[in-house]
Order: C-alpha cells, then structure tokens, then sequence
C-alpha cells in the first residue's frame, strides 16, 4: 500500500521550510510507502525556490507548479492527478492540524476499514481550535451546523480540506470546483454515491498567528496595489 499526501501551497514562505521538514520526518516513521506532493497554487513569493531545494534532497517530496494562482480547488484537483497513492490524504501545508494527523488517518482506517473516507473535525469531543481568531471559529462552527441540517445527518465538518480517501473515491469523482467549494462538492458526490464517510477530533491550530496576520497583510497591499 502506497500513501499520498498533498498539501496546497501559496505564499507560505514564512512558514513553508519547517512545515514541509516536519511532515517529511513525520512520513519517515511509516512502513507503507509514500510519496508528499505539494502543489504550488501560483506563489508570487519565495515558497516554490524553498520548497524547491528541500526536494532536491528528498526523493519523495514532489512539486507540481504553475505560474497563475488558481484556488484550492484546483490545486487538490492537480494533486490528486499526480498522486499515486492508494491512500490519500489532503491538509494544510502550514502544519495547522498538527504533525501526527496521517498517522491518525491511517490509524482509522486500519481500525475501521469499512470506512472509505475520514474527516479530521474540531467539532467532535477531543478536537478543538487553538490560537485560532475567534470569528474563524464562530464561522466555522456555524456554517457546519447549517450544512450538517440541510444535507449530512451526522458529520460535523464538511467545510475543511484535512481529509483522507481511498483512492477509488477520488478516481470515481468528478470534480469541477477551482476554489474551496471543492470540500463540500466532494462530500456531496461521495454521499451521494453511498460511501461510507467517518470523522477523527482533531485539534485545528494557527502555529504562529503573527506569522498569519503578516501573511494576510502581504497579500491584502498586493491585492490593492
């Protein structure tokens, strides 16, 4: 069994070398295969030369760029193109769900293999938000509870992109969505097609929200300029 896990890139220079080398010495400790692909969404910054060099000493870490930021959606689409995994697992390039969270998914899976695809949710008992500004909370929160009433009975986060499948449910998806629409059109089709669909808690944490707010800052002077 092979593992792939994809992380979305834009603009994470502040962040992106001590993410991506924790996630490769987290990968390390597993015995099944795998391969990291980040994919960087049109970087106007240094990520893409950082992340660039670290792959130049780490067989297993593969890049896929273009030029012209695109969204979310359309960086898990071109990830999920070049994966090869049997498993794989989408999240943050920034660490935000902690450095055990694969583990955690394929923790799951082997303890309930039924299951076709994983959610990592704050909103269950044992997860939770951390450093996190409370109006993402808040709107986290309750955006999920008005998604959860209208459509998916008892899943809590339907909103995030911490996720794992079995390759099957991606191959069997088609998917449009360039930006985060692409979870909940994800979730949609997949319910849609009857696949079994669990959630993990997990703990959602800003690793420095400094480091986030210059992020934010950076990129809302480009916006204007």
């Amino acid at each position: 069994m092979m593992i792939t896990v994809i992380s979305p890139m834009y603009n994470e220079e502040l962040i992106i070398e001590k993410s991506v080398k924790n996630m490769l010495k987290k990968l390390s400790e597993l015995k099944e295969e795998w391969e990291y692909i980040v994919v960087n969404d049109g970087s106007t910054d240094k990520s893409l030369e950082i992340v660039s060099k670290i792959a130049a000493e780490h067989q297993k870490l593969k890049i896929v760029s273009y030029e012209i930021n695109r969204g979310r959606g359309y960086a898990l689409r071109q990830g999920f193109k070049a994966a090869k995994g049997d498993i794989i697992i989408t999240t943050e390039a920034d660490s935000s769900w902690g450095e055990n969270i694969v583990l955690e998914f394929l923790e799951h899976f082997k303890k309930n293999p039924t299951l076709d695809m994983i959610i990592a949710s704050p909103h269950l008992e044992g997860g939770g938000y951390r450093n996190v500004p409370l109006y993402r909370v808040l709107l986290s929160k309750w955006g999920n509870i008005i998604l959860k009433w209208s459509v998916f009975g008892k899943l809590t986060m339907l909103s995030g992109m911490c996720r794992a499948y079995k390759r099957y449910v991606i191959d069997s998806l088609v998917l449009e969505q360039d930006k985060k629409e692409i979870h909940l059109e994800i979730i949609s089709k997949a319910f849609a097609l009857g696949y079994n669909i669990g959630e993990i808690p997990a703990v959602l944490e800003w690793q420095n929200l400094d480091l986030k707010k210059m992020k934010n800052a950076n990129q809302n002077l480009m916006l204007k300029n």
